[in-house]
């Protein structure tokens, strides 16, 4: 085998792989799109309780970067959240750099980790002894929430870095919501299609390398009989 064909089957059979990934993704969209979204259109997770000794509980960052901006854009994030035993709670999406200078010094807990069945959140405390200003009189929110009973945030995802947060008006420490978290993206069902009909044509170009790369050659030619020698003429 020569190493133009070796070539073509590595080659061949990476881009297959490719191919088999785009066809995965779109086909879990489709069961997603299907099975999964509500009515309304959004994506969202069961109601969980998350709770803290602290004075505010927050997320990782969510890392957006390169993403268009604007509710409807690219997809909208929605988080329905309600204080335990009716206390009042804020919500509030804000840049990390931002949220991270407001929770300066103040006790809060950090989730890094959410295992959905069974449900357990894993929190990372970080230590303070100060008392935070109403969270609501800080600019640095550009979606915020805030009140007794259930509580709907809406947030037009844009690009950057960002931190959700959850704290009581007031700042005050133990803090405990029941919440959950759907998102809804723009043009799913385009993007489902097209992941659907690229994976196929990749997949489709991968194996047609493969099967050239494979195939064998059939027998030479016979080489052509070298011609007879002109009769010499009798005397």
């Amino acid at each position: 085998m020569t190493v133009g064909r070796v070539l073509l089957i590595v080659f061949g059979s990476i881009i297959a792989l490719v191919g088999l990934a785009l066809l995965a993704g779109g086909s879990a969209l489709l069961y997603a799109d299907l099975a999964l979204k509500g009515d309304d259109g959004y994506f969202t997770t069961r109601t969980e309780r998350f709770r803290t000794a602290g004075r505010a509980i927050v997320t990782e960052k969510l890392d957006l970067t390169g993403v268009p901006g604007g509710s409807g854009r690219w997809a909208d994030l929605r988080i329905h959240a309600r204080g335990v035993a009716g206390r009042a709670i804020f919500v509030g999406i804000g840049r990390k750099a931002d949220v991270e200078g407001y929770l300066a010094g103040v006790p809060h807990a950090e989730i890094t980790d959410v295992d959905l069945d069974p449900f357990r959140a894993t929190y990372v405390p970080h230590a303070g002894t100060k008392v935070p200003a109403p969270p609501s009189e800080q600019d640095i929110w550009d979606a915020k929430v805030q009140g007794s009973g259930p509580q709907t945030l809406t947030w037009g995802v844009a690009g950057g870095d960002w931190q959700i947060v959850t704290m009581h008006p007031d700042g005050s420490a133990g803090v405990a919501v029941d919440a959950s978290v759907g998102v809804k993206i723009a043009h799913v069902v385009a993007i489902m299609i097209g992941l659907l009909v690229v994976g196929f044509l990749v997949l489709g170009g991968g194996i047609v390398m493969i099967v050239f790369g494979a195939r064998r050659r059939g027998p030479p030619a016979p080489a052509p009989s070298a011609p007879a020698p002109p009769e010499t003429p009798s005397t």
